[in-house]
């Protein structure tokens, strides 16, 4: 009887040498995907908030948005033509104008296109020249003869 009772305390041990395999790996795909469906719920929500605060706006607010909206879309609109016209009158590329004519104020708009025009008028005076374009030289039959001849022969 005494073996039966040591066999039935080792069975009731638990192993120590055997762990429980701990979970390190993350499932990111789950984890991302959490987070985009919060992202998409705090958008509504926004959105929500954004319509409600539209909706709880008075008269007078709602007025003041719009002068303020009318008022920058008629600031950039006379920026946009006095940057064209400037670009007109000095004679500047709409790839140049767009790219220098950034300027706030006509001051620095008429320097940069200035800038550009005088380069522009430089180019055009040097203009394009190439050395001894349009002569050509040419040898006499005879030489072209020779030289074939002298390529060709059998000489050995």
């Amino acid at each position: 009887m005494a073996d039966d009772t040591t066999t039935e305390s080792t069975e009731n041990q638990p192993a120590t040498d055997e762990a429980p395999p701990a979970k390190t790996e993350v499932d990111w795909k789950a984890k991302a995907r959490e987070w985009e469906n919060r992202a998409k719920a705090n958008k509504t929500a926004a959105d929500e908030l954004a319509s409600l605060k539209a909706a709880q706006m008075t008269e007078q607010e709602r007025l003041t948005a719009q002068l303020q909206e009318a008022t920058s879309a008629a600031e950039t609109a006379r920026a946009e033509a006095l940057r064209l016209r400037i670009a007109v009158q000095y004679k500047v590329s709409d790839e140049d104008a767009e790219l220098y004519l950034t300027g706030a104020d006509e001051a620095t708009l008429i320097r940069r296109a200035e800038g550009l025009a005088s380069r522009e008028n430089d180019r055009r005076k040097g203009g394009n020249h190439v050395a001894r374009e349009g002569t050509t030289q040419t040898t006499p039959e005879n030489e072209k003869r020779q030289f074939a001849g002298d390529l060709f022969s059998r000489e050995t």
